[in-house]
C-alpha cells in the first residue's frame, strides 16, 4: 500500500554526494519498516568506527536520529542483540543517554536489528521506535530484516530484483490483514491513499467517490466536531496528535477508535497527513471494569471507602468556595449482627446486597451511595437545599432498609442514621466522624430487648 507514497530523506555532510538516490531508497525503506509495525517513526542508519556517516528516516528528522548518542548504535555495538526489542525504554539503562526518549515526540519501546556487509561485519541498523509503550516491540521481526537484507543489497550496488518486491508483497500483505486503519491524505484534505482495513472493517469501499465524506459519515455525529479539530491539529501542528471518536462499523456496532496523526505536508516527497486508526473498544471495556473493581464494592456494588473519599475531597473543596451545601449520612444496620451469627455469613451478604440495593434506589444522580465496611453505609448527599432535608432524605433512607424482610418469618433490619452538614472548615475525616457521633446518638434512642433468634430465612429480601 505504502509504495505509492514518496518518502524523502535526510543525509549526513560527510556522505558523497552522489549517494543522494541512494538515500532516497534506503529513506523509502525506513517508511516501509513504520508502515508494517504501524509505528510513526522508523530509522536507518549506517555506521563506521563508532560514529553515523549516513542516516535515512521516516516519520523523524535524521539530524535528530544522528545526534542521538545510543539509539541504533545499540544495535551496532557489543554484546550484539538480534533482535534488539524494548518494550519500554524507559526502564532500559542502556537508553538513558538517549535524547529521543525525552521532549514531546519522546519514544517510549524501541525494535532494531543489524546491517551486515557482505563479509557478516555489522555496519548499521534498522530501527523502528513508537511513542506507545510496548508497540514496537510486538511488530513483525521477519519484515524488519526484509528490510535490512534490501538495506545490503541496495550498499552493494545491486539493483532492487524480485527479492525487493516479495518484500512489498508481504508488506501489502500485513496492511492486507491489520486491524489498524491507515489514510493519507493530501493538502486539500482528499483522502488519497486507504488500507483495505477500511473497507473490511467499516464498509466503504476505496475507491469511491468523496472517500473523505463517506469516512466522516462513519463517525458518530456526536464526534464529528472532534475529528474535524483533529486534522486541524495534525495540519497545523509540528507534532504527533492524537484524538478518539466512534465508527460505525460493518456490524452497525459503534466501536471506539484511538486516531494518531502527523504532518508531513513540507517533508519532500510526502507532502501528505498520515492517520492510523486503532480500535481500542476492547480494551477501554478491560479498563473501565477494572477501574469499576478498584472503586467500588464487591458485594453491593456501591462505591467503596477510597471512591467516597474522591467524592468527600470534590464536595468540601465546593463548599469552602462557594458555600455548597451538602450532607454525609453514616448508617449502620441494627441487629445485623444477630442475623450474621445466627444465619452464617452468606445470609448476611444476603442483607447487605439488599440494603445496598434499597440505599442505591434513594439517592439522587450526583449523590455517592457507599459501603464501607462490614454493615456501614455512607451516603454523600451532594447538594441538599439545607439540614432540614438532609433529615428528609435520611428518613427515607432509613424506610427503606426497615422494609427489607427475609420471608417465613417476618425479620425487621433496623437503621440507625446520623447526619452531620458539611461546613467550610471540614476535612474529610472530621465530617466523617461528626456524621458518626451523631449515629451512635440515634442508635442509643433506638436501643430496643435484644429480639428471640429468627429463622434461617427461605426467600429473597425484598
Amino acid at each position: 500500500m505504502f509504495s505509492q507514497l514518496a518518502v524523502g530523506g535526510d543525509r549526513s555532510k560527510s556522505a558523497p554526494a552522489d549517494d543522494a538516490g541512494r538515500l532516497t531508497r534506503l529513506t523509502r525503506l525506513a517508511a516501509l519498516a513504520a508502515a508494517a509495525f504501524g509505528a510513526p517513526m522508523a530509522a536507518i542508519s549506517l555506521c563506521e568506527g563508532g560514529r553515523r556517516w549516513s542516516v535515512a528516516s521516516s516519520g523523524v528528522s535524521a539530524a535528530r536520529v544522528r545526534q542521538d548518542p545510543v539509539l541504533c548504535l545499540l544495535v551496532v555495538g557489543e554484546p550484539q542483540e538480534d533482535p534488539l526489542l524494548v518494550a519500554d525504554v524507559r526502564a532500559d539503562a542502556r537508553f538513558e543517554r538517549s535524547t529521543l526518549v525525552r521532549g514531546e515526540e519522546a519514544i517510549r519501546s524501541f525494535a532494531g536489528v543489524p546491517v551486515r556487509d557482505p563479509g557478516g561485519r555489522v555496519i548499521g541498523a534498522v530501527c523502528v521506535f513508537d511513542p506507545r509503550v510496548g508497540c514496537a516491540a510486538e511488530g513483525p521481526v521477519g519484515c524488519l530484516r526484509d528490510v535490512a537484507a534490501l538495506v545490503e543489497q541496495e550498499l552493494a550496488d545491486r539493483a532492487l530484483t524480485s527479492a525487493f518486491r516479495a518484500a512489498l508483497d508481504r508488506y501489502r500483505a500485513l496492511l492486507e490483514h491489520a486491524t489498524d486503519l491507515h489514510l493519507v491524505l493530501d493538502e486539500a484534505r482528499r483522502v488519497v491513499l486507504v488500507s483495505p482495513s477500511v473497507e473490511r472493517m467499516l464498509d466503504v469501499a476505496a475507491d469511491v467517490e468523496d472517500l473523505g465524506g463517506q469516512l466522516l459519515a462513519h463517525v458518530h455525529p456526536q464526534d464529528r466536531p472532534e475529528v474535524l479539530g483533529f486534522l486541524d491539529r495534525v495540519e497545523g501542528g509540528l507534532t504527533a496528535q492524537t484524538a478518539t471518536a466512534r465508527l460505525l462499523d460493518v456490524h452497525g456496532r459503534w466501536r471506539r477508535y484511538e486516531f494518531v496523526g502527523r504532518n508531513h505536508l513540507h517533508d519532500h516527497g510526502i507532502a501528505a497527513l498520515i492517520i492510523t486508526g486503532r480500535d481500542v473498544t476492547d480494551r477501554d471495556a478491560v479498563i473501565q471494569q477494572l477501574t469499576h473493581l478498584a472503586t467500588h464494592d464487591h458485594l453491593t456494588g456501591l462505591a467503596n471507602r477510597a471512591n467516597l473519599r474522591a467524592a468527600l475531597k470534590t464536595t468540601l473543596a465546593r463548599v469552602a468556595r462557594d458555600g455548597h451545601i451538602a450532607a454525609v449520612c453514616c448508617i449502620d444496620l441494627d441487629r445485623f449482627k444477630a442475623v450474621n451469627d445466627t444465619w452464617g455469613h452468606a445470609a448476611g451478604d444476603v442483607v447487605l446486597r439488599a440494603a445496598g440495593q434499597r440505599i442505591a434506589a434513594i439517592v439522587r444522580e450526583g449523590d455517592t451511595a457507599a459501603r464501607v465496611g462490614g454493615d456501614e453505609f455512607v451516603v454523600l448527599l451532594d447538594p441538599v437545599a439545607s439540614e432540614l432535608d438532609a433529615e428528609h432524605v435520611a428518613a427515607r433512607l432509613r424506610d427503606a432498609v426497615e422494609a427489607i424482610d427475609l420471608t417465613a418469618p417476618l425479620v425487621t433490619i433496623g437503621a440507625s442514621i446520623g447526619v452531620a452538614i458539611c461546613e467550610p472548615t471540614d476535612t474529610i475525616d472530621s465530617v466523617l466522624a461528626r456524621a458518626d457521633q451523631a449515629l451512635y446518638r440515634d442508635k442509643r434512642r433506638r436501643t430496643s430487648p435484644v429480639d428471640e433468634p429468627p429463622a434461617v430465612p427461605n426467600g429473597t429480601p425484598g
